[in-house]
Protein backbone atom coordinates (compact mmCIF):
# COMPACT_ATOMS: atom_id res chain seq x y z
CA UNK A 1 0.00 0.00 0.00
CA UNK A 2 0.94 3.78 -0.82
CA UNK A 3 1.72 5.37 2.74
CA UNK A 4 3.28 9.02 4.11
CA UNK A 5 5.61 7.52 6.64
CA UNK A 6 8.70 8.62 8.55
CA UNK A 7 12.03 6.01 9.95
CA UNK A 8 12.99 9.05 12.11
CA UNK A 9 11.93 11.87 14.18
CA UNK A 10 12.73 15.31 12.80
CA UNK A 11 11.46 17.89 10.79
CA UNK A 12 9.16 18.15 7.43
CA UNK A 13 12.54 16.99 5.86
CA UNK A 14 11.68 13.16 7.36
CA UNK A 15 8.58 12.60 5.52
CA UNK A 16 8.64 9.80 3.11
CA UNK A 17 5.99 8.92 0.58
CA UNK A 18 6.26 4.87 -0.37
CA UNK A 19 5.13 1.45 -0.29
CA UNK A 20 4.68 -0.36 3.22
CA UNK A 21 2.95 -4.09 3.96
CA UNK A 22 -0.86 -4.09 3.62
CA UNK A 23 -2.72 -3.70 7.57
CA UNK A 24 -4.15 -6.96 8.93
CA UNK A 25 -7.22 -7.10 11.09
CA UNK A 26 -5.81 -7.99 14.36
CA UNK A 27 -8.44 -9.22 17.32
CA UNK A 28 -11.19 -6.45 18.15
CA UNK A 29 -9.67 -4.44 14.90
CA UNK A 30 -11.07 -3.41 11.23
CA UNK A 31 -9.22 -2.55 8.10
CA UNK A 32 -9.89 0.67 6.48
CA UNK A 33 -9.88 1.46 3.35
CA UNK A 34 -9.08 5.14 3.77
CA UNK A 35 -11.08 7.76 1.81
CA UNK A 36 -9.61 11.02 3.34
CA UNK A 37 -7.56 12.16 6.08
CA UNK A 38 -6.94 15.36 7.44
CA UNK A 39 -4.14 17.22 9.31
CA UNK A 40 -4.03 17.09 12.38
CA UNK A 41 -2.40 19.14 15.26
CA UNK A 42 -0.69 16.19 16.63
CA UNK A 43 0.73 14.80 13.75
CA UNK A 44 3.45 17.20 13.87
CA UNK A 45 4.45 16.73 17.71
CA UNK A 46 4.24 12.57 16.53
CA UNK A 47 6.87 13.60 13.39
CA UNK A 48 8.98 15.83 15.37
CA UNK A 49 9.56 12.95 18.26
CA UNK A 50 7.38 14.56 21.13
CA UNK A 51 5.40 10.73 21.13
CA UNK A 52 8.71 8.51 21.58
CA UNK A 53 6.49 5.21 21.92
CA UNK A 54 6.42 5.12 18.17
CA UNK A 55 7.65 2.40 16.55
CA UNK A 56 9.79 2.96 12.89
CA UNK A 57 8.30 3.04 9.79
CA UNK A 58 5.63 4.99 11.32
CA UNK A 59 2.87 6.16 8.97
CA UNK A 60 1.21 9.48 10.52
CA UNK A 61 -2.22 10.63 10.67
CA UNK A 62 -5.24 10.44 13.07
CA UNK A 63 -8.46 11.44 11.25
CA UNK A 64 -9.81 9.20 9.04
CA UNK A 65 -12.82 8.56 6.91
CA UNK A 66 -13.56 5.29 5.05
CA UNK A 67 -14.45 1.99 4.35
CA UNK A 68 -14.55 -1.10 6.22
CA UNK A 69 -12.06 -3.76 3.88
CA UNK A 70 -11.89 -6.69 6.58
CA UNK A 71 -13.16 -6.85 10.10
CA UNK A 72 -12.52 -9.64 13.37
CA UNK A 73 -15.22 -11.75 14.03
CA UNK A 74 -15.18 -9.79 17.23
CA UNK A 75 -16.21 -6.80 15.63
CA UNK A 76 -19.81 -5.34 17.11
CA UNK A 77 -21.43 -3.64 14.32
CA UNK A 78 -19.13 -3.35 11.79
CA UNK A 79 -19.21 -5.31 8.66
CA UNK A 80 -17.18 -5.18 5.38
CA UNK A 81 -18.34 -2.03 2.81
CA UNK A 82 -19.57 -0.28 6.19
CA UNK A 83 -18.52 3.86 5.59
CA UNK A 84 -16.90 5.09 8.87
CA UNK A 85 -14.92 7.74 10.53
CA UNK A 86 -12.63 8.51 13.43
CA UNK A 87 -9.44 9.57 15.10
CA UNK A 88 -6.74 7.21 16.33
CA UNK A 89 -5.56 7.18 19.60
CA UNK A 90 -1.76 8.38 20.25
CA UNK A 91 0.30 5.60 19.12
CA UNK A 92 -1.49 3.74 16.66
CA UNK A 93 -1.17 6.29 13.90
CA UNK A 94 -1.93 5.67 10.69
CA UNK A 95 -4.53 7.26 8.49
CA UNK A 96 -1.82 8.67 5.98
CA UNK A 97 -2.38 5.67 3.91
CA UNK A 98 -4.49 3.51 1.41
CA UNK A 99 -5.65 1.11 4.65
CA UNK A 100 -5.17 1.62 7.77
CA UNK A 101 -6.17 -0.52 11.22
CA UNK A 102 -8.57 0.51 13.77
CA UNK A 103 -9.87 -1.08 17.17
CA UNK A 104 -14.16 -1.04 17.54
CA UNK A 105 -14.20 1.11 20.18
CA UNK A 106 -15.40 4.61 21.43
CA UNK A 107 -12.76 6.81 23.43
CA UNK A 108 -13.79 9.04 26.24
CA UNK A 109 -12.73 12.29 27.59
CA UNK A 110 -10.69 10.45 30.30
CA UNK A 111 -8.77 8.69 27.39
CA UNK A 112 -10.46 5.33 28.63
CA UNK A 113 -11.95 2.27 25.51
CA UNK A 114 -15.14 1.96 25.49
CA UNK A 115 -15.29 -1.71 24.06
CA UNK A 116 -18.47 -3.79 22.57
CA UNK A 117 -19.91 -6.04 24.68
CA UNK A 118 -23.20 -7.38 23.34
CA UNK A 119 -26.05 -6.58 21.27
CA UNK A 120 -29.77 -6.14 21.89
CA UNK A 121 -33.06 -5.55 19.85
CA UNK A 122 -35.34 -2.65 21.19
CA UNK A 123 -38.72 -1.95 19.36
CA UNK A 124 -37.42 -3.65 16.39
CA UNK A 125 -33.76 -1.74 16.08
CA UNK A 126 -30.75 -4.34 16.36
CA UNK A 127 -28.68 -1.80 18.76
CA UNK A 128 -24.83 -2.74 19.76
CA UNK A 129 -23.54 -1.74 23.61
CA UNK A 130 -20.17 -0.48 24.18
CA UNK A 131 -18.96 0.24 28.21
CA UNK A 132 -15.66 0.02 30.03
CA UNK A 133 -15.38 -0.71 34.22
CA UNK A 134 -12.61 1.87 34.14
CA UNK A 135 -15.87 4.77 35.06
CA UNK A 136 -15.68 3.49 39.01
CA UNK A 137 -12.19 5.49 39.47
CA UNK A 138 -12.59 7.95 36.96
CA UNK A 139 -12.18 11.92 38.34
CA UNK A 140 -14.66 13.30 35.87
CA UNK A 141 -17.34 11.04 36.36
CA UNK A 142 -19.21 13.48 37.88
CA UNK A 143 -19.46 15.11 34.59
CA UNK A 144 -20.01 12.34 32.29
CA UNK A 145 -22.91 9.95 34.22
CA UNK A 146 -24.49 9.03 37.46
CA UNK A 147 -24.70 5.60 36.49
CA UNK A 148 -22.29 2.76 37.61
CA UNK A 149 -20.53 2.87 34.19
CA UNK A 150 -21.21 5.41 30.83
CA UNK A 151 -22.67 3.23 28.40
CA UNK A 152 -23.07 4.27 24.50
CA UNK A 153 -25.65 2.70 22.17
CA UNK A 154 -25.31 2.32 18.68
CA UNK A 155 -28.04 1.57 16.36
CA UNK A 156 -26.47 -0.93 13.40
CA UNK A 157 -27.47 1.81 10.86
CA UNK A 158 -26.17 5.02 12.67
CA UNK A 159 -23.16 5.31 9.96
CA UNK A 160 -26.14 6.22 7.84
CA UNK A 161 -27.42 8.63 10.04
CA UNK A 162 -24.07 10.35 10.79
CA UNK A 163 -23.31 10.28 6.94
CA UNK A 164 -26.66 12.44 6.24
CA UNK A 165 -25.56 14.63 9.11
CA UNK A 166 -22.23 15.19 7.77
CA UNK A 167 -23.59 15.91 4.24
CA UNK A 168 -26.33 18.31 6.30
CA UNK A 169 -23.19 19.88 7.86
CA UNK A 170 -21.24 20.39 4.91
CA UNK A 171 -24.46 21.63 2.92
CA UNK A 172 -26.60 23.89 5.28
CA UNK A 173 -28.15 25.64 2.50
CA UNK A 174 -30.08 22.21 0.98
CA UNK A 175 -32.37 22.51 4.22
CA UNK A 176 -33.63 25.57 2.48
CA UNK A 177 -33.77 23.97 -1.03
CA UNK A 178 -35.78 21.33 0.52
CA UNK A 179 -37.79 23.54 1.92
CA UNK A 180 -38.69 25.28 -1.14
CA UNK A 181 -39.25 21.79 -3.34
CA UNK A 182 -41.14 19.95 -0.85
CA UNK A 183 -42.66 21.19 1.88
CA UNK A 184 -44.61 23.28 -0.38
CA UNK A 185 -46.01 20.90 -2.27
CA UNK A 186 -47.57 19.10 1.29
CA UNK A 187 -48.52 22.51 2.75
CA UNK A 188 -50.68 23.49 -0.89
CA UNK A 189 -52.43 20.17 -1.03
CA UNK A 190 -53.46 20.06 3.08
CA UNK A 191 -54.86 23.90 2.35
CA UNK A 192 -57.19 22.74 -0.63
CA UNK A 193 -58.19 19.84 1.42
CA UNK A 194 -59.23 21.85 4.02
CA UNK A 195 -56.57 21.05 6.80
CA UNK A 196 -58.59 18.58 8.04
CA UNK A 197 -58.92 14.57 7.86
CA UNK A 198 -59.51 12.40 4.74
CA UNK A 199 -62.95 11.64 3.39
CA UNK A 200 -62.17 8.36 2.95
CA UNK A 201 -61.37 5.24 5.05
CA UNK A 202 -58.72 2.21 4.50
CA UNK A 203 -55.65 2.34 3.52
CA UNK A 204 -56.53 1.76 -0.42
CA UNK A 205 -59.27 3.94 -0.58
CA UNK A 206 -57.32 6.57 1.65
CA UNK A 207 -54.15 6.02 -0.95
CA UNK A 208 -56.61 6.87 -3.63
CA UNK A 209 -57.80 10.22 -2.15
CA UNK A 210 -54.52 11.38 -1.90
CA UNK A 211 -53.21 10.40 -5.26
CA UNK A 212 -56.22 12.52 -6.74
CA UNK A 213 -54.62 15.04 -4.64
CA UNK A 214 -51.89 15.03 -5.94
CA UNK A 215 -52.77 14.23 -9.29
CA UNK A 216 -55.00 17.95 -9.00
CA UNK A 217 -51.76 19.60 -7.68
CA UNK A 218 -49.70 18.37 -10.77
CA UNK A 219 -52.40 19.81 -12.91
CA UNK A 220 -52.11 22.86 -11.57
CA UNK A 221 -48.48 23.57 -11.71
CA UNK A 222 -48.45 22.37 -15.48
CA UNK A 223 -51.43 25.01 -16.17
CA UNK A 224 -49.39 27.41 -14.55
CA UNK A 225 -46.19 26.54 -15.94
CA UNK A 226 -46.77 25.74 -19.68
CA UNK A 227 -50.53 27.50 -19.84
CA UNK A 228 -53.95 25.44 -20.54
CA UNK A 229 -53.58 25.87 -24.29
CA UNK A 230 -50.47 24.19 -24.69
CA UNK A 231 -51.17 21.46 -22.04
CA UNK A 232 -54.18 20.83 -23.76
CA UNK A 233 -52.53 20.74 -26.67
CA UNK A 234 -49.77 18.04 -25.74
CA UNK A 235 -52.81 16.01 -24.27
CA UNK A 236 -54.84 15.74 -27.27
CA UNK A 237 -50.71 14.66 -28.65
Amino acid sequence: MKAAFIEQFGGPEVLKYGDLPDRLAAAGEVVVDVVAASVNGADWKVRSGQYSQAMFPLVLGRDFSGLVAAADAGIGDLKVGDAVFGVLEAGREGAYAEKMAAEDVYVCPAGEKLAFHCTSEENGLVLHRYWTNACQNCTIKHRCTTAKERRITRWEHEHILEAVQRRLDEHPEKMRQRRETVEHPFGTIKARMGATHFLMKTLPRVAAEMALHVLAYNLTRVMNIMGIEPLMAAMRA
